[in-house]
């Protein structure tokens, strides 16, 4: 299944004006007044630079430092793009987490503004998760890439986004599901997950090695709430928690895993917290 995702246009706060240096040649400056004019120019830099960290909206692209959080809110229909500190070649693999703290907000990310590669879209609050690694479709490479945050639907969106290399299982979380098999195209296999009393957080995690397969999951078989369906090779994710637009409880939730036009094959692991 492929999706596509027309980004909003960005939303660009023009840097102001700093003082130019006071001239060297032939005028003499009292020292109060550069002492004035060096705290004026470190407070407007200290604007554009706070700007720029809570909204995200800056003359240029703000970017995502390993492990660093960016927080911002967005109207409908606006979007904000980050761009990752730059990869190294052999990075194994690059996890952006979008978590909408309210509203509704779509994650994307890709090697061009312009043309970005992967999504994770869906209604309501909570976390989406979007993992690349050098067999996904659009092999993670080193260097820039690129974060969409979208509020295309909801009047507003607070959200937190985090950008990182390398993935791991979630600390402290309990293994529900380890699976894997070969679909032949058009065909399904269906899952079921014994979520415990205690769990407050679950991530299933669809990885394709061959072919396109897509991750569906739900309370139960006639009602799939969440979806992650990027095509080709590579990660599809889904996270449920208790601020979930469906809440996550305690008892079996179903997921389905399908092949579309290629036989694919494919391991399907679940974790609760």
């Amino acid at each position: 299944m492929t999706e596509t995702n027309i980004p909003a246009p960005l939303f660009i706060l023009m840097p102001l004006r700093l003082p130019k240096a006071p001239p060297r040649c032939g005028l003499r400056v009292p020292l109060p007044l550069l002492f004035v004019l060096m705290a004026w120019s470190a407070w407007t830099a200290s604007i554009v630079a706070g700007c720029s960290r809570d909204k995200g909206y800056s003359g240029g692209v703000p970017q995502l430092e390993e492990f660093l959080n960016e927080h911002g809110t967005l109207s409908q229909g606006q979007s904000v793009i980050f761009a990752t500190s730059p990869l190294p070649p052999d990075t194994p693999s690059l996890e952006v987490v979008l978590d909408t703290l309210s509203g509704g907000a779509d994650l994307s990310v890709g090697l061009d503004t312009k043309a970005l590669d992967y999504f994770s879209n869906g209604p309501g609050s909570g976390p989406k998760k979007i993992r690349l690694t050098p067999r996904s479709r659009v092999p993670l490479a080193g260097g820039v890439w690129y974060v969409q945050v979208s509020c295309p639907f909801e009047k507003q969106a607070e959200f937190s986004v985090t950008a990182r290399r390398g993935s791991a299982a979630p600390s402290g979380a309990g293994l529900l599901l380890d699976a894997s098999g070969t679909l032949a195209p058009h065909t399904e296999a269906y899952y079921t997950l014994e979520v415990p009393q205690e769990a407050e957080h679950i991530e299933i995690d669809l990885s394709t090695s061959r072919g396109d397969a897509d991750l569906f999951v739900g309370t139960d078989q006639e009602q799939e709430n969440y979806w992650a369906a990027n095509p080709g090779t590579g990660e599809d994710i889904v996270i449920v928690t208790t601020r979930s637009y469906v809440p996550l409880t305690a008892g079996t939730w179903h997921v389905r895993v399908e092949a579309w036009q290629d036989e694919s094959e494919y391991r399907l692991t679940a974790w609760a917290q």
